[in-house]
């Protein structure tokens, strides 16, 4: 697949990263997405935060407002909140729809074009409850756009996601028949025609588990797969 998203050496910036991100999704799912980062309405969120918002972070706000366009294969399943959070010096990006989870942005990164995502949880065990700090989520938000579009993707050929604690997981075998992957972030991106295999490397935990996750263009059998992935499909523990 020749797409930037695959091309390391063009993803240099917050602007060619997303620019990688929408030729995904207009090629992964034969579509017209176009998002807007001039919308009227960004500049209302912006208005109402009091603060101008970082290139990045407006790219975000246009890919959520953009996303009714690829419904039929993506949920953005949470809820857009560019507000500031009550309890740490931080702007939330995202709230998860149960309302226990924020991922956001501290204020220490708020003037960095592409700056880092981190989440917070909400702590049931104090009185009042309160939001802590989690942890690290992604090392820039275009990053955190593209895992996040991967997690609630929904390919036309199907998918599924194995842990990389089973035996079938094997990153050599990866390399030596997908070739080397590109550096997304903290994304590890597999390629070959029409099949993409994604790796988070952050540590695992509750919220961020280690898996391998593969998705289809079109549907492809079992046996035309790739051998490495054809171990991986065996112990998947999700199929989409």
């Amino acid at each position: 697949m020749d797409l930037k998203l695959l091309r390391p050496a063009e993803l240099t910036d917050w602007r060619t990263r997303w620019q990688a991100s929408d030729e995904f999704i207009r090629y992964w799912f034969d579509t017209d997405f176009v998002r807007h980062p001039t919308d009227s309405r960004i500049d209302q969120i912006e208005a109402r935060l009091g603060l101008p918002l970082p290139p990045s972070i407006r790219e975000w706000v246009a890919f959520s407002l953009a996303a009714g366009q690829i419904e039929r294969n993506f949920s953005f399943r949470d809820s857009l909140e560019i507000e500031k959070l009550a309890d740490h010096d931080a702007i939330s990006l995202l709230w998860q729809g149960e309302a226990d989870y924020i991922w956001a942005v501290e204020m220490t990164h708020w003037s960095e074009a592409d700056p880092p995502v981190v989440a917070y949880y909400l702590d049931h065990d104090q009185r009042p409850e309160r939001f802590e700090l989690h942890g690290p989520w992604a090392p820039t938000v275009s990053a955190f756009a593209l895992e996040y579009l991967f997690t609630w993707i929904s390919s036309n050929g199907g998918g599924f996601s194995t842990r990389e604690s089973e035996s079938a997981f094997d990153r050599d075998a990866l390399i030596a028949e997908l070739g080397t992957p590109t550096r997304f972030g903290h994304l590890e991106l597999f390629a070959t025609d029409g099949i993409i295999a994604v790796r988070k490397e952050l540590p695992d935990s509750e919220r961020h588990r280690r898996v391998v996750q593969v998705e289809m263009r079109r549907p492809t059998p079992l046996a035309a797969l790739p051998f490495c992935l054809q171990r991986l499909s065996r112990k998947s523990h999700i199929k989409r």
